[in-house]
């Protein structure tokens, strides 16, 4: 997904540093995108927030590899 279409989904982030080689962000979301703004290359989910999937903080972790498979665990 790009960042275009992030910000079109859930408007204006709280956070804009895509100028400066970071990312975008949002209450308890942050997003890193690859060099061309084309990919997501790290999501960051904190307190609360939840992925429409129910995926939040907490949920084991094969759950998350089995929902979002060719992710990479770092």
């Amino acid at each position: 997904m790009t960042a275009n279409k992030v910000i079109a989904a859930l408007g204006p982030p709280r956070l804009d540093n895509r100028a400066f080689g970071g990312g975008i962000g949002y209450p308890g979301l942050r997003m890193l995108f690859d060099a061309t703004g084309r990919g997501i290359r790290a999501l960051t989910i904190e307190g609360g927030a939840r992925l429409a999937s129910g995926i939040g903080v907490g949920t084991a972790l094969a759950r998350v590899q089995a929902e979002y498979p060719g992710g990479t665990v770092v």
